[in-house]
């Protein structure tokens, strides 16, 4: 097995998220794979695949220590891909690579938050304990914009806890996060070990968005790819 062409030694975890419009499912899976690298990394790969309109993002990650080192993210629709590579060193970003031209880095942030519903629960968990934090996220908002997409934008998100809530006889952590690109505050449901169990958000007045964790929860903690 390979995760961005880098040899692993056995898969710790893996499984899926699922999406839902109103209640009822969409076409959008998000499978991931946590494994160790043969050198001691622990490598993430994981993809959106949003299957009528032909779009898949995939990101492979390597943490290093307890931090993000690098993350390759690609976006690809029909005759559009993107690819982007961003490296990490002491606690900035010091190279970004967009369709193999560089990109100028001139601004700071606190966590680097890679996409996928997977890296959700510790991003929550770090933006909990000050309340708010900027940070950075590969720029997907409008995919018309091939020269933006993948490119470094940054913005503020708070957390705040609500409370704790059954949930099938689990007692789950309910969080409210809010900033970026939703006008309304999400809804967000952490499991033991920070895995996201499911995040709810308000697209427009007729349309409420779910992701839900589709596959057991894992036993491992989720390790935390949003420090670098």
């Amino acid at each position: 097995m390979k995760i961005a062409g880098v040899a692993v030694a056995g898969e710790l975890a893996s499984g899926e998220y699922h999406y839902f419009e109103n209640g009822e499912p969409r076409n959008i899976v998000e499978p991931w794979a946590i494994a160790l690298g043969a050198g001691g990394e622990l490598l993430v790969s994981s993809q959106r695949r949003v299957a009528d309109v032909g779009i898949v993002i995939a990101v492979e990650a390597a943490l290093v220590g307890g931090r993000c080192r690098r993350a390759e993210i690609s976006w690809r629709q029909n005759d559009i891909e993107r690819l982007a590579q961003y490296r990490f060193q002491d606690g900035r970003l010091y190279e970004l690579v967009c369709n193999g031209e560089v990109q100028t880095v001139e601004f700071g942030f606190d966590y680097f938050f890679p996409l996928m519903r997977v890296f959700t629960g510790p991003l929550l968990k770090n933006i909990l304990r000050g309340g708010a934090a900027h940070v950075l996220v590969p720029w997907i908002k409008d995919p018309s914009r091939e020269d933006l997409l993948l490119t470094a934008d940054v913005s503020e998100r708070a957390v705040e806890y609500v409370g704790r809530k059954q949930v099938n006889g689990a007692e789950l952590d309910l969080l409210q996060y809010s900033g970026g690109q939703y006008e309304q505050a999400a809804q967000c449901l952490l499991a033991t070990g920070a895995w996201l169990q499911s995040y709810t958000w308000q697209m427009s007045d007729d349309s409420i968005w779910e992701v839900r964790l589709a596959s057991p929860l894992p036993e491992m903690v989720c390790p935390d790819f949003t420090v670098v």
